[in-house]
């Protein structure tokens, strides 16, 4: 199986250049209609109330079809944890930003309570219901260069892995 890494773009295309860090925008009515949703998925963290109060006074302000003022994807992880059943935190650490369960992955060790540890790319075999997380800002392409940074803000993003393909990349050339 192969699977291809995010963190490694520049490594196996050395042109690539990263695009500017943007929302998109959507309609005021889908705004509206997912809303409730996405309150949900940061319900689902315990430090998000302040998130939820910014988010309801933008929609006094702006109408509630004014789109999320902050990154929901981290919420969304941890909503999908809680829900299948890892709502303690010594499981998975539930927050709104990606580094507090990327942190405790690489915390983790073979004694620990965690659901979850870190692996640099290649190290395993990467499964539905794996996280497949890559850092920004700033930039950290292995677990040893993320651990001099534990507990330091970071630009983060992460996918939860639904399935895994067989790809044939022998047509590619």
């Amino acid at each position: 199986m192969s699977v291809l890494d995010l963190s490694d773009t520049r490594a196996s295309n050395p042109d690539f250049r990263a695009k500017p860090w943007r929302r998109t925008l959507i309609a005021p009515d889908e705004a509206q209609r997912v809303a409730a949703t996405i309150a949900g998925y940061f319900s689902s963290t315990p430090a998000s109330a302040w998130i939820l109060k910014t988010q309801s006074q933008a929609w006094k302000l702006n109408g509630p079809g004014d789109r999320w003022r902050n990154p929901w994807s981290a919420a969304f992880v941890s909503w999908v944890m809680c829900e299948s059943g890892l709502g303690q935190t010594d499981r998975f650490h539930r927050s709104v930003v990606h580094r507090s369960y990327i942190d405790q992955a690489i915390l983790a060790n073979a004694n620990s309570e965690s659901a979850y540890r870190a692996f640099d790319p290649g190290e395993q075999t990467i499964l539905p219901g794996d996280l497949i997380c890559r850092g920004s800002r700033p930039s950290y392409r292995s677990i040893a260069e993320r651990r001099e940074q534990l507990c330091m803000g970071a630009r983060n993003h992460c996918d939860i892995v639904v399935a895994v393909e067989e790809q044939d990349f022998a047509h590619r050339r």
